[in-house]
């Protein structure tokens, strides 16, 4: 799959060296409304780049209450704290 069949310009404006790296990870998936992506503070086990629709980042309060705290659209990625050297977030995120 070449990066010009991606609409995510995170993955449009890879270096092709770079994009070669991602390559073989790459599958489309469709997720149903509401699919949880992360768990908070567990293991996260995939990044996604959205091609259309928005992904949700909410955060847990005390005493349970969530809060939505960030979305994730076409134009970004989610498990970005992988990329910051983190293996987890704080966060929940859902298409």
């Amino acid at each position: 799959m070449p990066e010009s069949l991606f609409r995510n310009p995170v993955l449009k404006s890879l270096s092709p060296e770079d994009f070669a790296l991602l390559r073989p990870s790459l599958h489309r998936v469709e997720l149903d409304i509401k699919a949880q992506l992360l768990i908070a503070h567990q293991p996260i086990r995939n990044g996604y780049f959205p091609e259309r629709g928005i992904a949700s980042v909410v955060a847990t309060m005390t005493g349970g209450r969530q809060c939505e705290v960030g979305i994730i659209g076409y134009d970004r990625m989610t498990g970005i704290a992988v990329i910051l050297g983190q293996d987890s977030s704080s966060n929940e995120t859902y298409i």
